[in-house]
């Protein structure tokens, strides 16, 4: 579990203030297993499930003992909440089918075989995003601001001009017109962008060519999501 320093010290702050407020206790941090912290307080008397300070930490009061464990993906944000973190990343392990249409580089219906673990994998297990090789597109959970990075690598049957999309919730939000040549393919292009979404929202990449030269993606294309905000 990564926290800050800066970060750790406003949620110490915010319970000391508290404490203050509540007539003085005396309230320590303390660390144990790697994944979990305990806040041992002598009472915590104005706390309760909806209080902005212990809201979305999972904490649970024992005997004075509020504690909460938190995996190795989870974060402290400015506002001191313990949240999970979300994000996804994926990568494909083969060569997509050749086409010169619009087509969806995370789609199963663009490789002859897309098995998990075989012809696609997960880099990490996800969190929060769900992606979907039926219709190739990964979905997240809540709302907020995401960051996508997107490494395509591409082959073409001859030089030609391809056009990148990504699409939010199937609209196209982003779009790029590259140069692929064919004595040196296959070609990286670096998709770096961030977008703001609701839950429930869907993101996807396609690529076409504008020629009747017919496009492959090539094993390594990874698509990244993360949730910064």
């Amino acid at each position: 579990m990564a926290i800050s320093l800066a970060k750790l010290n406003a949620l110490i702050a915010a319970i000391a203030n508290r404490a203050d407020e509540d007539g003085g206790i005396n309230a320590q941090v303390a660390f144990g297993d790697p994944t979990e912290q305990a806040i041992p307080l002598d009472s915590f008397p104005s706390s309760t499930p909806d209080d902005p300070l212990t809201r979305g930490l999972g904490m649970v009061v024992s005997e004075g003992m509020w504690a909460f464990t938190a995996g190795l993906g989870d974060f402290l944000t400015d506002e001191g909440i313990i949240s999970d973190a979300i994000y996804a990343s994926t990568t494909i392990l083969s060569a997509s089918n050749f086409s010169s249409a619009e087509f969806n580089v995370f789609d199963e219906d663009s490789y002859l075989a897309f098995v998990e673990d075989t012809n696609w994998e997960h880099n990490a297990t996800p969190s929060g995003i769900v992606f979907t090789q039926s219709n190739g597109q990964f979905k997240v959970s809540k709302a907020g601001t995401y960051s996508i990075t997107i490494a395509l690598l591409l082959s073409s049957s001859s030089s030609t001009t391809v056009v990148l999309r990504l699409k939010h919730n199937t609209v196209t939000v982003w779009t790029a017109i590259v140069a692929i040549y064919a004595l040196a393919d296959p070609t990286e292009f670096t998709i770096p962008l961030m977008r703001v979404a609701a839950a429930e929202d869907v993101f996807e990449l396609t690529i076409d060519s504008e020629t009747a030269s017919t496009l492959e993606v090539n094993p390594g294309t990874t698509f990244n999501i993360l949730g910064v905000a």
